[in-house]
């Protein structure tokens, strides 16, 4: 990640930053961040969610790679300086026409939280809340003047409210197209995991905690399976 944002950084100070626009479902952009974090927070001892508003377009026309980065940042950095309680991320409607979709995305922690004198200055470069209890997990600074340059150039905006051992929220608000329904193929037939047995499987997993879900979920789900765990 450190690698990443200084060549972000280099790309967006040398010009050569570019966006794509391309059909993507919100859910599934929603779900990968959940997943990316869903163990840190568990190992934190915090509580994690992430709710989208039922009027909220879930087919969108933007940069869902560029959207993932954003996110990731500040989720990321709320887990990572928040010591209990919960980090949530909130996806409301703001706008809408026949063509786009304003959404914003609140992302809130109950941290440390960010000095007053630090509000304006935390989205520039190498800027960092001071914290001798996190001073381990610093990293390059640069993530959330990247985060920053990518949502305004994208014509979005992104703000911080904090209070100083209360937590933050960071809320972006960026527009999007708005995609047409895709067309659902018709359902293929499939066996039930209810009806598999007697399978032998080799789950490949580096974390204890996704090992041990699996393994139960395999054995709750298949009749007299056998799991090799590499």
């Amino acid at each position: 990640w450190i690698v990443n944002d200084i060549l972000d950084q280099a790309k967006i100070e040398s010009g050569n930053f570019s966006f794509v626009e391309r059909p993507f479902e919100l859910d599934v952009q929603l779900e990968q961040l959940r997943n990316l974090f869903l163990h840190k927070a568990l190992e934190n001892q915090i509580a994690y969610s992430i709710h989208t508003a039922p009027d909220v377009p879930n087919r969108l026309l933007g940069d869902p790679l560029r959207l993932q980065q954003v996110l990731t940042n500040l989720v990321g950095n709320a887990i990572k300086f928040t010591r209990q309680g919960a980090v949530h991320l909130e996806v409301s409607l703001l706008e809408k026409n026949a063509v786009h979709a304003w959404l914003r995305f609140d992302v809130q922690d109950s941290g440390i939280g960010i000095p007053a004198e630090k509000l304006e200055l935390i989205f520039e470069s190498f800027e960092q809340v001071d914290d001798d209890d996190f001073a381990g997990q610093r990293g390059t600074g640069l993530g959330l003047s990247i985060a920053r340059q990518m949502v305004e150039q994208q014509n979005g905006t992104i703000s911080v409210q904090s209070t100083l051992g209360k937590g933050a929220t960071f809320t972006v608000v960026l527009p999007f197209k708005i995609g047409k329904a895709a067309a659902l193929p018709p359902p293929k037939p499939h066996p039930s995991a209810h009806h598999l047995k007697n399978l032998k499987i080799l789950l490949v997993e580096d974390a204890y905690f996704n090992q041990m879900l699996a393994l139960e979920l395999l054995k709750k789900h298949i009749e007299n399976v056998e799991v090799d765990v590499a």
